[in-house]
Parts: C-alpha cells; structure tokens; sequence
C-alpha cells in the first residue's frame, strides 16, 4: 500500500531514483560500521575532530543517527554543498530534502524506527536493523516509500 502522504509531484523519475540512491547510501553507511542507530541524537559526529556539529559527520569514520539523521546526513555526502551550511540546523537541513521526501515521510520513517509501530518493531529488533529495514523498503518499491505507522 502506498503512502498517502507522498505528493505525485515528488513521483517523478528522478526524484525517485534519488530516493533509491540515497537509502543505497544509508545501507552502505550501515554496512560499513559509519551510521549506528540512536533514539537520542538526530546526528551525532562521535569520533569528529573540532571541525563540529553537524559538519564533522561527513568525515568521522562513525556517528550516530536516528532515521531522519541517516537520511539527512546521506544527501548531503551525495549533493556536495558547503559544508559550513550544516550549521543553519536541523529545520534548514531537513528542508533541502523536501523535495524528495515529503516532511510526513520523514517523520514516519522516525516513528517507525522509534518503535511507534509494534509489528514492525518486533520485525526489526534493533536501531540499526530497523534503519535498514526502512531503507530497503524504499529500494524495493523503486523509491516509493510505502510504509505506515
């Protein structure tokens, strides 16, 4: 079932591949031991040096995120922007990508990986098992992002 909270204007060919792209890189970061799920940081730069927060996330070899972080920080690594930029905060970072989710997405995609959802919490035990769940939910369906709370 698709979400209804997804805009046909957001439906278009390249937008939807910039969702695949993006959820690829949120797997790859998984994969590769960079993004760790947390409840408590939206990101968290961890093992940065002083170049800051949230800036020092695009290079520290880890950080932790919760689902709206992996998200954030993954388009950024992929759409190169100043990175001093990152310091207008979260509300800025999170409006560079409504154009390809929907801020209704996004927090979804946050409920779920909170736990919000009972089912697929038990389905998904564990942040970063979650994170990957949601991130593979949009590759599958070619971008759609099709699940609720």
């Amino acid at each position: 079932m698709d979400n209804p909270a997804a805009t046909p204007e957001l439906h278009n060919h390249g937008t939807m591949m910039h969702r695949v792209a993006i959820m690829k890189d949120v797997i790859k970061q998984l994969d590769a031991g960079r993004y760790n799920g947390t409840l408590t940081h939206f990101i968290d730069p961890g093992d940065a040096p002083a170049v800051g927060y949230p800036v020092g996330a695009l290079t520290a070899t880890s950080c932790r995120v919760c689902a709206k972080g992996a998200v954030v920080l993954s388009y950024f690594r992929m759409n190169p922007r100043d990175p001093e930029a990152l310091y207008n905060g979260i509300d800025w970072a999170m409006q560079q990508l409504e154009h390809v989710f929907t801020l209704e997405e996004m927090d979804t995609m946050e409920s779920l990986f909170g736990g919000s959802n009972g089912s697929f919490f038990l389905a998904h035990p564990g942040r970063d098992n979650r994170l990957r769940a949601i991130a593979q939910n949009v590759i599958d369906h070619d971008g759609a992002f099709t699940l609720t709370v």
